[in-house]
């Protein structure tokens, strides 16, 4: 933004281009088939645009059932001879395309349904058919057949029918034949913004020897690529890095007996070795045959080998580098896809499992294959056993979201009964939120843990545990004890990484000397998990797993970055501030973005956390909330409304009502839809309307079948009506008002529209018969044309509400946001995209000032705001690229800077804007501010 008056403010951009592979994908262009709704009146039995070429009765058309507008096509076969057949009217086609005939179908308990696509040559002779038939579809069903024109076609028509040997009723209704088209890749229609979202952040960390004996610590920065780092441990300093190829970082990082670091990736579940002394890296392939995504956390024996864990199929492994071999050892627990941790005792040879997501814990003869779940039973509605360490025949064992670990002892197959030191409390539940315990300390028979950041140790002998005060401002990831031979740290001292940002902190053990310090590790590219559009008009984009955030701004194609929060799952934009769900825990934050972001000032936070929705003891039943993906702000009633999914292996979403600057608690209807998670929100005329899923957290076991639409009245506070919007699909993840009024979704392909009024879905159309998703796989937008657009199946559409045909604008898309001029931002991995049509960009035509304090006294300061009044009831305050002029009439009564007013002499003044932007000039009301002489009277 260029302001002139006596300054000029620049912004420096920072614009990085990166291109993915294109995705081949297909659209749809529909053809014209006549009375396709069978709405038309019928003339003395004929039905206008179709045909009766199969049998002489049992074809007419009816208002007792149809899937939309009044009526259907009803065929009644009652001898198995007669098979009746309705042809529609023929459509010209280009031989050698593919072609679909779609449409919907019900069904008695007996007989099959068909439709067929049919080819012609130019002289209207028959060619070949192809068809697809369904039995048993007794509520509305999708049927389709998709083929590709002969050499020799000139037209193609629909056919329905009633096979040869049926006898059955059948209704068929929205008759379809489209060309099926490829899509354009994103990277086609619109222009590459770059990357935007990227962060330092790494999972575990160990600490071994490089080739001449230094002490170095490994470690794996999450990325797309992520990158194997190496740090010098004395001087702190990193010496080298290496890009791990289709990897997105690591949960499993360990030094093996020989030296060898092994790296458990996820995206592709690659196991790499790293060797010192030749500077190898090694990609090992996948450890199980299911080639699960995942690798979790190792342990180590003394011959070398290693073991772990997966995601997918639950496996449990061994890796022999002698004989360069995996063992797999299979899954460890029926319906269970999750080990999240092993531990490995070598004088019995057994493997200890943590699994998830409902909790085992499996002992696993490696001799006999044998496996035995001896979780203690206070233990069994956990999560999962997150991290385990073995020491000494006691297994130190984490509890999932519980802040807790217990010891087994593995002789015995008992609890060990633990004191806290710092309370003379005794308990089997110790307080914990690190991953896992060190090894046994080298000068005492102790182990070291750190909980919210403050560093405990644990007596082996008296059974006895208390915190240091030593705080290592994050959570322990990593610990090894290490011989510094530094003057301020004699003997050994405890070494490794506290939080996921990069901290190494040193412990030592002699004197208590603590160091942190900031590694110098790269900031990777994260992958974009969400995008919204800010009240102050700029585009979020938040990054997936490592967290983070950016704003980007359509007007200078500048991006800014932002660092310290978490994964978002859902934003909401309520009173020009912004509501941040964040993944785990759902923790929900209030972010001010016309204030400095600030993640470092305890005093000034900029976002700051408001509540999480993790726990509540209040309610009875209660299960873990943990993702925040439906958020919706109400700014008519002052309402944050919140949908969330549970955390792993649990049923039951919450609806939570917020209402900010005051001091009322989170109002929480947990269970609102039974057993079913909230992932949509819209909100019109006093109500909001709500999407939900069967699903639950990952690895829970769904008890409903279909996706349902609620309506929650805002005034009386409470869910008014329910319905199954389509019937069949799973999720109903996103939901938009649109012009006409009517609330819009997507149910796993289907796009509906619901009446508010008659509470009726009076429209459906199957965009995508393919997608489907657990929690979220749509995104729905109203254009400055007064068309939906949106994202189904990683496909961008638009939806014309005039005719209800839809084509397809671009393939490999994940997410959707709109900015206020009327340009679409589509994200693929890290980049993000800007797909424009000038039919819809809007552009000024006034400007709005305003001031925050029109009387001041000498020396006071005001803040200006400015809005754009576009086209089409549009606004924005967006004007970052835009040149802009302030007037004032009384120049030495006040001045400006940066938007701030400053008094500097009593009196009156007249302020106004003059606006340029994309070559359009506009001026601005005027504003006048009275300035006082301290003490004194408006002159």
């Amino acid at each position: 933004m260029k302001i002139i008056l006596n300054f000029v403010f620049l912004l420096s951009v920072l614009l990085i281009t990166f291109s993915f592979p294109s995705l081949h994908s297909v659209s749809a262009e529909e053809l014209d088939i006549q009375n396709p709704g069978f709405e038309d009146p019928s003339d003395n039995g004929v039905i206008p645009g179709w045909t009766q070429n199969f049998g002489t009765t049992g074809i007419t058309t009816v208002e007792s059932e149809f899937y939309s507008g009044k009526k259907s096509l009803e065929i009644i076969d009652t001898n198995k001879t007669d098979n009746p057949g309705l042809i529609s009217n023929k459509v010209p086609v280009t031989p050698g395309k593919e072609y679909t005939a779609s449409a919907k179908i019900k069904t008695g308990s007996t007989g099959a349904g068909e439709i067929y696509i049919r080819f012609f040559d130019q002289k209207d002779a028959y060619i070949t058919g192809f068809n697809k038939s369904i039995t048993g579809a007794t509520t509305w069903s999708d049927i389709s057949i998709t083929a590709i024109a002969p050499a020799n076609a000139a037209s193609a028509a629909i056919l329905f029918y009633s096979g040869k040997g049926n006898i059955g009723t059948f209704y068929f209704d929205d008759a379809s034949l489209m060309e099926v088209k490829p899509i354009n890749p994103i990277e086609q229609v619109a222009e590459n913004l770059g990357i935007q979202v990227t962060k330092t952040t790494v999972m575990l960390g160990d600490i071994g020897k490089d080739s001449e004996g230094n002490d170095v610590l490994y470690t794996v920065v999450a990325g797309i690529p992520s990158k194997f780092a190496i740090v010098d441990v004395a001087t702190e300093k990193l010496i080298k890095s290496y890009t791990l190829e289709d990897t997105s970082g690591a949960w499993g990082v360990k030094v093996a007996a020989d030296g060898s670091v092994y790296l458990g990736a996820y995206n592709k579940g690659f196991l790499y070795r790293y060797l010192p002394q030749t500077d190898e890296l090694i990609n090992l392939g996948h450890p199980v045959k299911d080639t699960d995504a995942v690798l979790y956390p190792f342990a180590t024996a003394s011959d070398g080998k290693i073991y772990g864990g997966t995601y997918g199929s639950g496996s449990v492994y061994e890796y022999n580098p002698s004989t360069n071999k995996f063992t797999d050892f299979g899954r460890m627990a029926a319906g269970q896809s999750w080990v999240r941790s092993v531990a490995f005792d070598e004088r019995n040879q057994k493997v200890y499992a943590g699994v998830g997501s409902q909790a085992h814990l499996i002992e696993y003869d490696i001799a006999t294959g044998e496996k035995r779940n001896v979780l203690p039973a206070q233990y069994s509605d956990i999560i999962s056993v997150y991290d385990m360490n073995l020491i000494d025949g006691k297994l130190f064992a984490q509890k999932e979201s519980k802040y807790e670990m217990f010891i087994y002892d593995t002789e015995t197959g008992n609890l060990v009964e633990a004191t806290n030191g710092d309370t003379g409390e005794k308990t089997y539940d110790i307080p914990e939120s690190s991953r896992g315990v060190s090894e046994k300390s080298p000068i005492a028979n102790k182990v070291y843990f750190t909980h919210m950041g403050i560093l405990h140790e644990y007596n082996l002998d008296t059974k006895t545990f208390k915190s240091l005060n030593v705080d290592l401002k994050g959570s322990a990831i990593s610990y090894k004890f290490v011989q510094l031979n530094e003057a301020e740290f004699p003997g050994y001292t405890l070494v490794g990484l506290s939080g996921n940002g990069g901290q190494l902190y040193k412990y030592n053990l002699v004197n208590g000397n603590l160091t942190l310090t900031n590694l110098d590790l790269p900031s990777e590219s994260v992958l974009i998990h969400e995008l919204a559009k800010g009240p102050d008009g700029k585009i979020y984009s938040t990054g997936y797993l490592p967290g983070n955030m950016s704003a980007f701004f359509p007007t200078t194609n500048a991006t800014v970055r932002f660092d310290g929060i978490g994964q978002s799952e859902g934003i909401a934009t309520l009173n020009n501030k912004m509501y941040l769900g964040i993944y785990p825990n759902a923790k929900i934050y209030e972010y001010d973005p016309f204030k400095a972001w600030d993640r470092t000032d305890s005093n000034n936070l900029n976002p700051d956390l408001l509540f999480s929705l993790e726990r509540n003891d209040t309610i009875p039943g209660y299960t873990q909330q943990d993702r925040p993906f439906a958020m919706l702000g109400v700014d008519d009633y002052n309402r944050l409304f919140i949908g969330t999914v549970p955390k792993n292996g649990n049923l039951g979403g919450a609806f939570t009502i917020y209402e900010p600057g005051t001091e009322k608690e989170p109002q929480i209807y947990w269970n609102l839809m039974k057993d079913q998670s909230i992932v949509s929100l819209a909100y019109a005329n006093g109500k909001v309307y709500g999407g939900t899923t069967v699903a639950g957290g990952q690895g829970s076991i769904p008890t409903t079948t279909e996706a349902k639409l609620f309506v929650w009245d805002i005034e009386k506070q409470e869910k008014s009506f329910e319905i199954v919007p389509v019937a069949g699909k799973r999720a109903l993840t996103a939901l938009t008002v649109g012009p006409d009024g009517n609330i819009w979704g997507m149910s796993d392909g289907t796009l509906f529209a619901f009446d508010p009024v008659t509470n009726n879905v009076i429209y459906q159309k199957e965009i995508d018969p393919k997608a489907s998703s657990s929690w979220r796989n749509a995104s729905l937008e109203t254009g400055t044309d007064g068309n939906i657009y949106g994202i189904i199946g990683n496909k961008f559409f638009k939806f014309d509400l005039a005719s209800n045909k839809h084509e397809f604008l671009a393939s490999g898309v994940e997410h959707l946001a709109q900015d206020d001029f009327g340009a679409f931002y589509l994200s693929k991995g890290i980049n993000l995209y800007k797909y424009e049509d000038s039919s819809l960009l809007q552009t000024i035509k006034s400007a709005e000032l305003s001031v925050s304090e029109q009387r001041l006294t000498v020396g006071d300061t005001a803040s200006l705001h400015l809005k754009a009044i576009l086209n089409n009831n549009r606004s924005t305050y967006e004007l970052a690229g835009s040149t802009i002029e302030y007037i004032v009439s009384n120049p030495k009564m006040i001045s400006i800077s940066n938007g701030i007013l400053t008094a500097q002499k009593s009196g009156r003044a007249n302020i106004t804007v003059k606006v340029t932007l994309n070559g359009v000039t506009v001026d601005s009301n005027v504003v006048s501010v009275w300035v006082n002489n301290k003490g004194g009277n408006n002159k």
